[in-house]
């Protein structure tokens, strides 16, 4: 799933409309985290072992292979923002160049 969300409203959607049903690999962290959970204590859960991952768009490179996939679910979202700033830079770089002419 893509949005043009915050990481964590995509999340919060991708529960909402059954993509998600487990909990995600920062989930797991920061429940670890928050319960002062280590490796080895018994409560502990592994972040490697999550069906699923949140993956904020800044965080994509331009040159990832197509084709490959994961195993587990992925959405992610981008931060509205970025975007805006992305096009306004194209768009300044355009107008620069127009103006060198």
């Amino acid at each position: 799933m893509v949005t043009g969300d915050h990481p964590i409203t995509a999340q919060a959607i991708a529960y909402k409309v059954g993509i998600l049903w487990t909990k995600t690999r920062n989930d797991m962290e920061a429940d670890n985290l928050k319960h002062g959970r280590s490796p080895g204590d018994r409560l502990w859960e592994n972040p490697d072992d999550a069906l699923a991952i949140v993956v904020p768009g800044n965080t994509i490179s331009v040159d990832t292979s197509q084709g490959e996939r994961s195993e587990a679910s992925e959405p992610f979202g981008r931060r509205a923002y970025e975007l805006r700033a992305k096009r306004a830079a194209s768009e300044a770089s355009s107008k620069r160049s127009e103006a060198s002419y």
